[in-house]
């Protein structure tokens, strides 16, 4: 009984394999052609265009300190800066603090952040506006 069983499993098995398999022929694409998924826009990015303009970098000062400075003692703390840069949609919260804390103390003042100087040197080619080969944190 169970040589039966199994000759007609084997039968019913075999038989499906009797049809020729459909060929699918695929054009190769170009690069170009392939949409990729955006990243959302930037919580900072007033145009919604992926990158940062001077205007938008220069009001951040004032309103990341107001927002991100949650014992409001004037500076922002590591974990504030890291949670505040996160939630702003940058990347590297770490490597950013170390660029912008000036003085190494761990904390970063009003003054260092989001001033006109560290503007000038990210943003290379004077274009007004941080590419993202200029600012590693998109």
């Amino acid at each position: 009984m169970n040589r039966l069983i199994i000759s007609c499993i084997a039968f019913g098995l075999l038989g499906g394999c009797s049809d020729e398999p459909e060929v699918v022929v695929v054009e190769p694409i170009e690069s170009d052609e392939v949409a990729y998924e955006e990243a959302a826009p930037l919580a900072w990015d007033d145009n919604e265009d992926g990158i940062l303009s001077r205007e938008e970098y220069l009001s951040l000062s004032t309103n990341v300190q107001d927002a991100w400075d949650v014992d409001q003692d004037g500076s922002l703390s590591s974990d504030e800066f890291k949670v505040g840069w996160d939630r702003a949609g940058f990347a590297d919260a770490t490597g950013a603090l170390s660029t912008l804390d000036e003085d190494d103390d761990g904390m970063i003042a009003q003054a260092e952040i989001f001033d006109g100087d560290l503007w000038d040197k990210w943003d290379v080619n004077g274009s007004g506006l941080l590419e993202p080969s200029e600012f590693p944190y998109y």
